[in-house]
């Protein structure tokens, strides 16, 4: 028992010092990618409503919508299959 105790004591102080070195990654997201999807739904959305470009508006859409679900169904299945994979807990 003591021997896992300085065993698990030595790894804290490794991955505190490790920690305490390691650069904080970029951020994943831009600060601002909400406003500019926002920008530009909404712009799709007037565009919908108006004749004269309803009908390109309505391909950008179905293109969109088919990219976002193809990337979806791209992140379930990568889900999935680490669930399948991971290591289960033992309960202890």
């Amino acid at each position: 028992m003591k021997d896992k105790i300085g065993t698990l004591g030595a790894r804290k102080v490794e991955l505190t010092e490790r920690l305490a070195n390691t650069q904080e990654p970029p951020p994943l997201l831009h600060q601002n990618m909400a406003e500019v999807y926002h920008q530009k739904i909404a712009v799709l959305y007037r565009d919908l409503q108006n004749e004269e470009t309803k009908t390109q508006a309505a391909e950008t859409f179905r293109s969109l919508w088919s990219a976002g679900w193809t990337s979806f169904r791209k992140a379930e299945r990568w889900r999935y299959s680490c669930a399948a994979t991971w290591p289960r807990s033992s309960g202890s």
